[in-house]
């Protein structure tokens, strides 16, 4: 990938031959001698990429890591622009490193890009939600082996992206080194998972959205510590978790819960929030609470279900069945507007919607439901 040419004892000879049809300006730079060494250039390169971790341990790979996190003055998940310059940074090394080897003096330098690649590779996983266990896309094939003998089973875990899913979500989280790294990694997390399921439950993933930027913006803002945003976030987590469960326990499919969610804010009791930890009323609905509430709110901070919104819920349910027995219904553009039409009959006996309510709300129903129909 570095243009070089091996010279067998005197093939440069025949190379000059070759070459000699050319112009001598257009080919002069065709064969060049390496540095005789390469400690001065490799080690600009690293120190060039280690001095974006200034005053942390590069051995402390999630204090590199937090390096990247985001603060109140972020805009998006993290400091992006910051990684993209430390990667820029990284890649020349890791270039340079390809470039010298199999030169033993270059070897002296694995270990330090080990350890840059170890905080890279978590970075991508944290943020990006990237595998970056497989990413070796900044390192050439001679460098890949060096480095991957050197990264730590330990270490392999964190650049996996983790779920909230996850069977041992738990038992990661906690395994992590600092409150901060739990509330961070616990953050991404439930991102991802809300951006994943929004088709599924528009309403309740978008109203969990902002109980979750609450949380982070108080964070963030240094109201509340890592460790009480760690508390609050489980619980948002666990909104998420117990979602089917709720439903059903109230007698509502995923679809009909789905749609009771959509169905205007009159469904809507909100817990309280910030009991122990900030006045009461704080945030959106269930956004904050003190420990000895988390048991008592349900799902999406409700404390019970508005039974008249839960009939309406069954019964459109009802109707969206009975158009989605035709086939390919879903590229049927007549079919939708006779479920939108139905819709909107039943709901407009119950009262307090407009008619351009009920043409948003029956518009947001078919799309539901068709985006459900693909899971």
């Amino acid at each position: 990938t570095h243009g070089l040419v091996v010279d067998y004892c005197g093939v440069s000879q025949d190379l000059e031959e070759v070459l000699s049809s050319f112009d001598w300006p257009d080919v002069g730079d065709a064969m060049l001698e390496m540095e005789a060494s390469p400690a001065s250039v490799i080690e600009s390169a690293a120190a060039a990429a280690e001095s974006w971790f200034e005053g942390r341990d590069l051995a402390d790979t999630w204090a590199c890591v937090a390096v990247f996190a985001p603060d109140a003055a972020t805009e998006g998940a993290f400091k992006i622009d910051l990684f993209e310059r430390f990667n820029a940074d990284y890649r020349q090394f890791s270039i340079l490193m390809d470039r010298f080897l199999p030169d033993p003096r270059a070897l002296d330098y694995q270990d330090r890009l080990a350890r840059l690649t170890e905080i890279r590779a978590c970075v991508r996983a944290q943020y990006l939600r990237e595998d970056a266990a497989a990413d070796w896309t900044e390192i050439g094939a001679k460098v890949k082996k060096l480095i991957d003998e050197r990264i730590s089973a330990e270490v392999r875990e964190m650049m996996k992206p983790v779920s909230i899913l996850d069977a041992d979500f738990e038992k990661k989280i906690a395994g992590l080194p600092s409150d901060e790294a739990r509330a961070s990694v616990m953050e991404h997390t439930i991102w991802a998972q809300i951006h994943e399921r929004l088709g599924e439950n528009p309403a309740f993933f978008e109203r969990l959205s902002e109980q979750l930027a609450w949380v982070i913006g108080e964070l963030r803002n240094r109201l509340i510590d890592s460790a009480v945003a760690c508390r609050r976030l489980a619980e948002v987590a666990q909104q998420i978790l117990r979602l089917d469960d709720f439903a059903a326990e109230h007698g509502l499919s995923p679809l009909a819960f789905a749609v009771y969610e959509l169905l205007d804010d009159r469904s809507a009791v909100p817990g309280s929030s910030g009991a122990g930890d900030g006045p009461a009323g704080d945030g959106p609905a269930g956004a904050g609470s003190g420990d000895g509430e988390a048991g008592e709110r349900e799902t999406g901070g409700r404390v019970r279900i508005d039974e008249e919104a839960k009939r309406d819920a069954l019964e459109i349910e009802s109707v969206v069945e009975r158009h989605r027995a035709v086939v390919d219904w879903q590229s049927n553009l007549e079919v939708q507007r006779q479920m939108r039409r139905d819709v909107k009959r039943e709901l407009r006996p119950a009262g307090g919607y407009t008619e351009e309510q009920l043409d948003k709300l029956a518009a947001r129903v078919v799309e539901l439901a068709r985006r459900r129909s693909g899971r």
